[in-house]
């Protein structure tokens, strides 16, 4: 019986080809995009899960007030770590690391500059990457011990053999390769071309393991099964609060698999992150599947005036309603089916685009049981969902009245499938409401004003010999006639490196606790990097700015200065001055506010050159010129540079990201809206045919006949904006609410997008519809 269900319904389907076409396009897009969504939320939630321990490994965290606010950070100082696993059974690994910074490495001729971290020796014991050569209890052995990524060591030995070859590192350090490991896959928040161990012997290290002031390092803990977490917080607290007089912070341990998707914290509290992502991409998955299957019944009922006389004659025949119903769930599934073999080989021809854009390596595995079970689920229920409305429907046509020809479907089926075409306008609102706003916030931040001018300002990472001649590349660079100004500082611009106390001065309250940023330059800082200066001068290279400081207007304003300028600032063993107040500068998130900045004058060396480029200048023209200087003062080091302004753009690399998916999805959302309501406007002036004829005899103009036809649907459209908007408000007005600088929202906004589904409307409506009002009456008069 079955198989003769499958038969009707291939003939059925090949009898209506336009209809069944427009249907399995519309599901075969829906299904794809739903497949794609949904490959890039799986490898979003199994981010870092590839440990095996995973589910109790956890990251220290710390809370700390920060004028007036509560901030959470991940610096903990040194000897927290193994203090913990000393100190508590539940501790059953601890270990911590440098937070991973690039290094220069040299074996022969190559050299090569990349990230790696310093960690504890016993990192292995904890992070279970996988080994391709040699052993974790061997790999930090020894001190000089490093271990090194497949794709690094295949950089440097191609298919030598790599353990036991030597390399420089730093061009000071000789590390022994002990270990060769994969590469960390790209879902993991750790990333690093090699690794090495804190030395012990080593003077800093030795001077580190009983400070407790000093956070430079990040740690980790896996605990033993079963730890109560709020308990064990606790106790670190108090535990690393008592290391430190007076100290009040709070420690909390951050689960790693909420590394990616739970990274936010406002106020101490954890506030989500890319979950939200994840979460509104498989919404917008679900509704994009939703819009195909219903596009399927609205397009199955619109149909049901033709086959009524089949269902009448097959009841009269005998046959019973149940039957009638399997026949067309039969058929909606043969469409699922069908749509989701179609939606899987668009799927791999769209994957090597979709993963570039997504920056990601997503493979689909026929064979992963994740996958049969979402390719059941979304067959059987696609096929159940999107033909139980027709299936229920049709079924339940009187077999005497439609015999007779009194049976008007048309009629019954009519309130229902409104009801969906206004879900697929509401729809339709909202994703273009939502991209618009998307798009204008990211928009709002990226035009921010910085404090000061990134264009033409180059990045330059610094190294020993460089900073050996720091003045004989300078004045080179000024003479070259490619630079204007140039100057060295102690962090990049596009990112704050060091939090502190702020300084002592007269007449400060005692109660103060205020943190600042800091950062150290020497001359022409101001100038270099184009932030404006509110009062004062900028640094010379005059002894007498030997002790001299810079406050961004937020310092000045927070610590309560009326006359900064003169004032002395005492901090750590020095004296400061200062000479200048700056305008604000936007260095690490431009969606929160700016922080408190010092800035001291240091001569003594720095982490980047920052050069500014003289107006009309082509970086193209000037790199060349910038690296032979560098290289020739600073030859054992690569000459590396970086845009001041594409730095600061991949602060929205995320939302970039989530901006692009969002235009896309919701325009091919959009697009099945589409078509399902061309092939409802083709099902209205087929059904209309005489009626559009009559008129046209009776003196009907083309504009009166167009505005007959579409005037239903614009109904409908007005309708799902009322319904649609105030949801709409809502939804986009909670998720600005995660940033503290942000747009408002328009009624302009809604009006733009009621605007573009009338247009959308009445545009597929009157191409459907101009071809039935311009034909010749007799045509559809004939008949009569």
């Amino acid at each position: 019986m079955f198989q003769s269900y499958l038969k009707i319904a291939w003939r059925n389907i090949w009898k209506n080809k336009a209809f069944s076409i427009t249907n399995l396009l519309g599901l075969t897009i829906g299904m794809t995009c739903t497949i794609l969504i949904l490959m890039w939320v799986n490898n979003e939630l199994m981010w870092d899960r590839f440990h095996p321990n995973h589910q109790n490994i956890y990251q220290v965290l710390v809370n700390r007030n920060f004028n007036g606010e509560i901030t959470t950070d991940n610096a903990t100082p040194f000897p927290l770590a193994p203090a913990l696993k000393a100190n508590f059974p539940e501790v059953k690994n601890a270990v911590v690391d440098n937070y991973g910074q690039e290094q220069v490495l040299k074996y022969n001729q190559t050299i090569l500059k990349k990230r790696g971290y310093t960690v504890s020796a016993d990192y292995f014991g904890m992070f279970q990457w996988k080994f391709l050569k040699g052993r974790p209890s061997d790999a930090f052995s020894k001190p000089e011990n490093i271990v090194l990524t497949e794709s690094m060591a295949k950089a440097f030995f191609g298919n030598e053999e790599a353990l036991g070859k030597t390399i420089k590192l730093n061009n000071d350090e000789l590390k022994t390769v002990s270990a060769i490991i994969q590469d960390p896959p790209t879902n993991s928040t750790l990333q690093f071309a090699f690794l090495t161990a804190f030395n012990p012997s080593d003077k800093s290290v030795q001077q580190s393991t009983n400070d407790w002031l000093n956070c430079f390092t990040q740690s980790f803990i896996e605990v033993q099964p079963g730890t109560d977490i709020k308990v064990l917080n606790k106790k670190i607290s108090a535990f690393a609060n008592s290391k430190l007089d007076g100290a009040s912070f709070e420690y909390l341990l951050h689960p790693m698999v909420k590394w990616r998707l739970y990274g936010d914290f406002k106020n101490g509290v954890n506030t989500g992150g890319m979950i939200s992502y994840v979460k509104l991409f498989t919404i917008i998955a679900i509704i994009i599947l939703i819009i195909a299957c219903v596009n399927f019944m609205n397009l199955s009922t619109a149909k049901s005036e033709k086959r009524a006389k089949e269902v009448g004659i097959r009841k009269t025949l005998g046959s019973e309603r149940k039957q009638l119903i399997l026949q067309f769930y039969s058929e909606s599934l043969i469409f699922s089916l069908a749509s989701f073999l179609l939606s899987v080989l668009a799927v791999f021809v769209l994957l090597p685009l979709f993963n570039a854009m997504v920056d990601s390596q997503l493979r689909l595995e026929l064979t992963d049981p994740k996958f049969l079970l979402l390719a059941l689920v979304m067959i059987f229920l696609t096929g159940l969902f999107a033909g139980s409305y027709p299936a229920l429907y049709l079924s339940s046509f009187n077999p005497i009245r439609v015999l007779k020809g009194s049976f008007l479907p048309g009629k019954k089926a009519a309130v229902p499938r409104k009801v969906l075409v206004v879900f697929q306008f509401g729809i339709s609102v909202l994703l273009i409401s939502s991209t618009i706003l998307i798009y204008q916030q990211i928009q709002y931040v990226k035009n921010r004003d910085l404090g000061y001018n990134p264009a033409n300002l180059i990045a330059v990472p610094s190294s020993q010999d460089a900073n050996k001649n720091a003045e004989v590349i300078k004045n080179e660079l000024l003479q070259s006639n490619l630079v204007s100004a140039i100057t060295r500082t102690s962090s990049p611009l596009t990112a704050i490196w060091n939090f502190t106390p702020a300084p002592d001065w007269k007449g400060k309250p005692a109660d103060a606790k205020i943190i600042m940023t800091a950062i150290r330059t020497d001359a022409a800082f101001a100038n270099t990097v184009g932030v404006k200066l509110l009062q004062g001068r900028d640094f010379t290279s005059q002894p007498v700015d030997s002790n001299a400081m810079l406050l961004n207007k937020a310092a000045v304003e927070v610590m309560q200065l009326k006359d900064p300028l003169g004032m002395e600032m005492k901090y750590g063993k020095r004296n400061y001055t200062v000479i200048g107040v700056t305008d604000d500068m936007v260095m690490a998130s431009p969606y929160a506010p700016v922080q408190p900045m010092m800035a001291m004058y240091s001569n003594k060396g720095g982490a980047y050159f920052m050069v500014r480029l003289k107006d009309g200048v082509k970086p193209q023209d000037a790199l060349p010129k910038m690296e032979a200087i560098f290289k020739r003062h600073s030859p054992e080091y690569p000459f590396e540079y970086r845009f001041i302004d594409e730095e600061f753009s991949r602060k929205f690399v995320t939302e970039d990201l989530i901006g692009k998916l969002s235009k896309i999805f919701a325009g091919l959302a959009i697009f099945i809206c589409c078509l399902g309501l061309s092939g409802l406007a083709s099902f209205t002036v087929e059904k209309r045919f005489k009626e559009i004829g009559i008129r046209k005899v009776l003196g009907a103009s083309l504009q009166q006949l167009l505005y007959l036809i579409s005037k239903e649907f614009l109904l409908l459209v007005l309708l799902a904006a009322f319904i649609s908007i105030p949801i709409t408000w809502w939804l986009l007005n909670n998720w600005l609410q995660n940033y503290e600088y942000r747009i408002g929202i328009s009624i302009w906004l809604f009006a733009g997008s009621c605007v573009s589904v009338v247009l959308l409307t009445l545009a597929i409506v009157w191409l459907n519809a101009l071809k039935a009002a311009m034909a010749n009456p007799a045509k559809s008069l004939r008949t009569e």
